[in-house]
């Protein structure tokens, strides 16, 4: 029910529904704690928010991949970035869920230095960028500051064969249109 809401967009109810099932005594599930965690994303209610992240470590779900990906996300939409830095680098075995939601939360946040020293950490580690990871940096590189590395990062993208990803391609006809480079954002639209 609560997963139902929220992929609804009907955000309250799934929040109510979950407040409802604990009133009741009713134990949380991890896919059941991921599912409200997204519904208080989407109303960043920040209380709520902290009060499923404490059950989730009393529960001991705050390792799990899912339910720590998706507290990542809702502390990012709070605009908490220190808090989901502090989920993010709890997480002993990260997979590319969990560096993705990272990098979209300081991406989404205009927070582009941060962006750019987390893929260095993601390919320091050995972790292959999968095309979300592209697509949170290529909306990074849209500022003058970071367009070099844009350029950089579409022969790589190239070179990986991610350029026939819709939301890859997106990114860089966005990015080159961002920093007035109009060819090249035509370019890639005629991709």
């Amino acid at each position: 029910m609560i997963s139902g809401h929220a992929k609804r967009g009907h955000y309250k109810e799934a929040l109510a529904f979950f407040r409802q099932m604990s009133k009741h005594g009713v134990k949380s599930s991890r896919s059941t704690l991921a599912s409200v965690l997204s519904a208080i994303a989407s109303l960043a209610a920040l209380h709520h928010g902290f009060l499923v992240h404490a059950l989730a470590i009393k529960q001991g779900f705050d390792s799990n991949i899912y339910v720590a990906s998706s507290l990542i996300n809702m502390y990012g939409k709070c605009a908490m970035l220190d808090d989901a830095r502090q989920v993010f680098d709890a997480i002993s075995h990260k997979n590319m869920i969990v560096w993705n939601t990272m990098l979209g939360v300081y991406s989404q946040n205009a927070y582009l230095s941060n962006v750019m020293e987390l893929f260095s950490d993601i390919t320091i580690c050995g972790v292959h960028p999968d095309e979300f990871t592209y697509t949170s940096i290529l909306s990074s590189c849209a500022s003058f500051e970071y367009v070099r590395i844009g350029h950089q990062l579409h022969s790589t993208i190239i070179k990986k064969g991610f350029t026939s990803n819709l939301f890859v391609n997106n990114s860089l006809i966005d990015m080159y249109a961002k920093v007035g480079a109009l060819t090249e954002a035509a370019k890639q639209f005629g991709a």
